[in-house]
């Protein structure tokens, strides 16, 4: 294909587009959103203090879809704060403190952390040691002149009382055979010098927390499934014959730069017909760096795969589609899928408050049973959380509660050919809203959109 100065214009906004630039260009600090999770926080609290460290990628090649700022994702849930923001800080909240129930510390100017986070307290950064060493020193050792000089020190220490508990943001994802991260020493030094400090997971309050998303993360989830649409629709309008996996994932991309997301993960496009690569190919590499986009050509009589989703201010999608590489379903694909088409919608229609993960797999394979496909492969569990992560923390044996946001997700799999579907679902409070439900779906849309010119085919 002959290259076209539109695609060499695109080409060159790639080249000088960072995905990390482009994620941040238009979504400014909420400070009031950013205050209520830490009040909601320091309610759930059993009194004792909480050290949430800002965290750099501590470890790699642990999960899949571990992503550079998954470590820093509780800090910036907490106080929007990331990139040279983040850079030595940490917050410490107290529930049961008179004055000091929020402290931020930082390496920036404190002033300007004040203003841009709306935290009152807000000291240098290496007075952090110096003020959580005093207040771990027992509340009753401090004298009536200690009380009045170091007044942050002693309002943690009544805080922390007789228990001493300890909120920590520990790793979610590890790997106990890497050289433990640097921020875990501040842990261990709380046990070493005060035996009776009682260091516990933030994270179980961070979950709790996380999995239901307040209206200010639901418009970041809106806009992340906006973008991932907008990239299938526009990169399935492309598709030829001759064209590679590579090359699809391409637009795909350039679609969330353009849009000023990037990636949530390696987008993946994947082929099932004839003369297509052996499913699995390529999966003996490690963790995080395996090729899954071949690159393979694409020919017709082939179905094509999506797995993609856009990051947008730290809010991702996840997101699937099986498109016909002719634009043209076969008599037998299209018969297949009809009727997974229509049992996909049935699963969605059936999410509200008070059922559950069981509840949706139960249904989705009653209904292939009793389409008559009950034999036919299909894989993945049903769901998993969306959020911050790409598979975001959350309790999966609970019935679901209005706020959570994830995926409806599974494949059908038969001798020639696979389609899967991956859809974004809010719960409300009276039912659900299907966030990627714009995006074609029925096997009449999908030929439809893909007879449309799209901006890539210039040179064809």
């Amino acid at each position: 294909m002959r290259a076209t100065p539109l695609l060499l214009t695109l080409a060159l906004t790639l080249a000088v587009t960072t995905p990390l630039e482009a994620q941040r260009a238009y979504e400014p600090l909420n400070k009031e959103a950013h205050r209520q999770r830490r009040a909601k926080f320091l309610e759930a609290m059993d009194g004792g203090i909480a050290i949430i460290v800002a965290a750099q990628k501590d470890q790699d090649l642990i999960y899949e879809f571990f992503v550079d700022h998954s470590d820093l994702h509780d800090f910036i849930y907490l106080t929007g704060l990331e990139g040279i923001d983040a850079w030595e800080s940490a917050l410490v909240l107290a529930p049961d403190a008179e004055t000091y129930r929020e402290i931020l510390y930082t390496s920036q100017d404190p002033d300007g952390m004040k203003e841009k986070t709306g935290i009152e307290h807000v000291y240098p950064y290496e007075l952090f040691m110096e003020h959580l060493s005093d207040a771990i020193t027992d509340y009753s050792l401090l004298r009536t002149h200690q009380r009045g000089s170091k007044a942050l020190a002693t309002d943690l220490s009544r805080s922390l009382g007789e228990e001493k508990n300890v909120y920590f943001n520990y790793q979610r994802f590890l790997n106990l055979a890497a050289t433990p991260p640097e921020r875990l020493d501040i842990a261990n030094r709380l046990r070493y010098f005060s035996p009776e400090v009682q260091v516990k997971d933030a994270s179980d309050i961070l979950n709790r927390l996380r999995m239901i998303h307040d209206e200010a993360e639901i418009e970041l989830l809106r806009k992340a499934s906006d973008i991932t649409v907008q990239a299938f629709m526009e990169s399935a309008k492309a598709v030829h014959e001759e064209m590679t996996t590579q090359q699809i994932a391409a637009i795909v991309n350039f679609t969330f730069e353009y849009e000023h997301a990037a990636p949530s993960f390696r987008t993946n496009i994947s082929i099932s017909g004839p003369d297509a690569p052996a499913r699995g190919e390529g999966r003996d590499w490690p963790i995080g760096i395996r090729p899954r986009l071949g690159p393979w050509h694409v020919s017709d009589g082939q179905m094509i795969s999506y797995d993609i989703g856009a990051e947008y201010a730290h809010y991702t999608a996840d997101f699937g589609r099986s498109v016909p590489v002719s634009g043209k379903y076969t008599p037998e694909q299209r018969r297949i899928a009809e009727i997974v088409t229509r049992i996909q919608k049935q699963t969605i229609a059936a999410v509200r408050p008070g059922r559950t993960f069981t509840d949706s797999q139960a249904l989705k394979d009653r209904l292939m049973s009793e389409a008559g496909l009950g034999d036919v492969t299909g894989t993945y569990g049903i769901s998993h959380f969306v959020g911050m992560e790409i598979h975001d923390v959350g309790f999966y044996d609970i019935p679901w509660e209005p706020g959570m946001c994830f995926v409806i997700e599974w494949r059908v799999s038969q001798e020639d050919f696979s389609i899967r579907f991956e859809d974004v679902i809010l719960v409300t409070e009276d039912g659900h809203e299907w966030l990627t439900g714009h995006s074609p779906i029925e096997p009449d849309e999908i030929e439809a959109l893909m007879a449309q010119r799209g901006i890539w085919e210039g040179g064809r």
